[in-house]
């Protein structure tokens, strides 16, 4: 900031000080100028702001509407369809899955042999026209070799359950 002149100052004193107040004077003036367009382009982003923001908020009561109104739609309709497509299913499947006699799980599976004791080996033997399970307490070289798996447990019902022997 340049200093006021002083009494008894020379004229080029007086110049100077004056060149420089009139130097700053432009300058504030400048300035105030460019903050009122700074004002402006801040007020203007102020507008955009709140429209996005008002956008937003109607876009946001809006979906929550559109939630409200699917899950009414779903618990009317689609839940009542679901669950008798579900009891319809269940009963397909327990229909099906009476012709499947066994499934392993984790190796273990009942077989349809009576009589036999854990640590027995299933070895299947010729029945007519078909095959059936006899268990064998030590069976020989050839008897353990197309052995289908070892008793490990008796079954309420009496049947053997197996850990399957892989071949």
């Amino acid at each position: 900031m340049p200093e006021a002149p002083v009494a008894g100052a020379s004229e080029a004193q007086l110049a100077a000080a004056e060149a420089t107040a009139s130097i700053q004077a432009a300058a504030y003036q400048r300035y105030l100028e460019q903050r009122g367009a700074r004002i402006a382009a801040y007020d203007e982003l102020i507008a955009v702001h709140v429209a996005a923001l008002q956008r937003y908020e109607a876009d946001r009561a809006s979906h929550a509407a559109d939630v409200v109104a699917a899950e009414a739609k779903f618990k009317a309709e689609d839940l009542a369809q679901y669950e008798a497509d579900r009891a319809a299913f269940r009963a397909a499947h327990d229909i099906a899955r009476k012709n499947v006699d066994r499934m392993a799980f984790a190796g273990q599976v009942p077989v349809n042999v009576q009589g036999a004791k854990p640590g027995d080996y299933i070895v299947p033997e010729q029945d007519g026209d078909g095959i059936k399970g006899a268990a064998v307490t030590k069976p020989s070289f050839e008897q353990y070799q197309v052995a289908v798996g070892r008793v490990i447990a008796i079954e309420a019902d009496g049947r053997a359950r197996i850990i399957v022997k892989v071949a």
